[in-house]
């Protein structure tokens, strides 16, 4: 949505996140299956609000950050909508995305890999 120009958020974007690389991912599941663990509560390196996502984002893209807020009752609405109006192929993955769109999701920090030096790379591939 950066690339495009504008993005849009759900609420007032706080809601919190760490992404993990696949890589690093790997690594710690490697690790819990090991030591055998079986629930893994894993997450990158680097901690951000839905909003800061967005910022970064137009950071790399040395764009002037247009951040647009929807009220979070329409994320709601659409959740419970969906199912209504789509395959389960189709709802199934945008109900898991609109509900978790509505919540934090932090795990564990772990691993090297930061989305910052992701970005940067991507835009720089281009």
């Amino acid at each position: 949505m950066a690339q495009e120009g504008r993005v849009l958020l759900f609420g007032n974007g706080e809601k919190q996140i760490n992404p993990i690389h696949g890589a690093d991912l790997a690594v710690a599941a490697a690790d819990a299956i090991a030591k055998g663990v079986d629930t893994l509560r894993v997450g990158g390196p680097d901690t951000f609000t839905h909003k800061q996502l967005a910022e970064l984002a137009f950071e790399t893209l040395n764009k002037e950050p247009k951040i647009s807020y929807v009220w979070d009752g329409i994320r709601v609405m659409l959740a419970a909508l969906v199912p209504w109006v789509t395959p389960a192929s189709v709802s199934g993955p945008v109900q898991f995305f609109l509900k978790a769109m509505g919540m934090d999701m932090v795990g564990d920090s772990s691993g090297s890999h930061h989305l910052r030096d992701h970005f940067t790379e991507t835009v720089a591939a281009k």
